[in-house]
């Protein structure tokens, strides 16, 4: 009664039981994995063991029976009807304790098999992403002790991921002169109890100077005691070296203007959003806080001057060229200057204007002995 019981019960769960004799013909095979695979549960008495676990498999759960009959267990892994089992295996006895066979269990572990192969691929693309990205991350356990830091973190501080990670962290990383920044950062992130986000250096073990964007946050027993970390660190160094040159280049520029009293404007005409220089300003005698909107430049004309400045721009536009045309502007104050203006339109595939360009040169000063009212280039 409790063998048919037992056999009921495991004929439910996702397992395969066997035994054979000991010409490993099986005397008996029940488990929930037969009826979800089709098997017929009395056909396979007095086959050869052989039929459950066919193909290049075979080989070695043949020497690991082989070895349950004379007295050894194992465990291995094999698969049957595209599951993936965890079986193990010994010695089958009589009631005098002689071997007589083998018996056998086999557990269906396929869906934390393809779990622990969606988590391997899913880890991959982390990794690749980090890589991709230069973004490192970090784990840490304040209970366990237990740190982790992934490949591209080892990448950025120039270290070996065969390196454990430091108990000190990577905090012996962190350029000197940013030492007392990092530590206040923290330090008040963890008395707020709040994500924190900083940009500093850190000095590679070869003396390499790199700036990332660290950022990281907490987690906190009941008690107000931090338990657990998690961050990232992101290498920045080519951005910030990228944004240092352009700050270069556009710092450069503007002097070159200044110089040349050359100011420029860049107009989105789809959006309506419009950039003027700071020289453009100085030249017009405006502060750069006036709100500025496309078309307004006109305003500043000499009113003597508007019809042939507007003129140049109209045959241009028809001509879909640039124009450049010599002119007085008046400031608010009442000066006149005397500029040399020059632009153009841009055009999308359809054939509309979207975006207009142009400089303005003051040449007030230049020893221009053509009249403005007729001068043009």
């Amino acid at each position: 009664m409790r063998l048919k019981t037992n056999s009921r019960l495991l004929a439910q769960l996702p397992a395969l039981c066997w035994t054979t004799d000991e010409h490993l013909l099986l005397t008996s095979s029940f488990g929930g994995i037969l009826d979800r695979v089709g098997s017929a549960q009395s056909g396979l008495a007095g086959s050869h063991v052989r039929l459950i676990f066919a193909g290049e498999q075979w080989e070695r759960i043949e020497a690991a029976h082989e070895r349950a009959l004379i007295g050894e267990e194992s465990a291995f892994d094999c698969i049957f009807y595209g599951r993936s089992l965890h079986a193990q295996l010994g010695p089958l006895f009589n009631a005098r304790g002689d071997i007589t066979g083998v018996i056998g269990a086999a557990l269906d572990a396929t869906v934390g098999a393809e779990l622990e192969e969606e988590l391997k691929k899913a880890q991959a693309a982390l990794a690749m992403a980090e890589y991709i990205a230069h973004l490192g991350s970090w784990t840490q356990d304040y209970r366990s002790g237990e740190l982790w830091w992934s490949e591209e973190l080892y990448r950025i501080l120039g270290l070996s991921p065969d390196e454990s990670p430091s108990r000190r962290g990577f905090w012996q990383y962190d350029h000197p002169d940013d030492a007392s920044l990092i530590e206040l950062t923290v330090n008040h992130a963890l008395s707020q109890r709040m994500p924190y986000s900083i940009e500093h250096r850190i000095v590679r073990p070869d003396g390499k100077i790199r700036t990332v964007l660290e950022q990281a946050s907490f987690t906190f027993d009941h008690a107000g005691n931090r338990v657990h970390e998690v961050g990232t660190i992101l290498d920045i160094t080519d951005r910030v070296g990228v944004q240092q040159q352009l700050s270069r280049v556009q710092a450069s520029f503007a002097d070159a203007q200044r110089i040349a009293i050359m100011g420029t404007w860049d107009a989105n005409l789809v959006n309506g959003e419009i950039w003027w220089s700071p020289e453009l300003y100085n030249i017009l005698g405006i502060e750069q806080t006036s709100e500025l909107k496309i078309g307004e430049l006109w305003k500043f004309d000499h009113p003597d001057d508007r019809e042939r400045v507007a003129h140049a721009i109209e045959s241009a536009r028809k001509t879909k060229s640039a124009y450049s045309v010599i002119y007085r502007v008046v400031r608010p104050g009442g000066e006149i200057r005397r500029v040399l203006e020059r632009g153009a339109d841009f055009y999308d595939w359809k054939g509309d204007r979207v975006r207009n360009i142009g400089i303005v040169i003051d040449i007030t000063d230049e020893a221009v002995s053509v009249d403005a009212g007729e001068f043009q280039i």
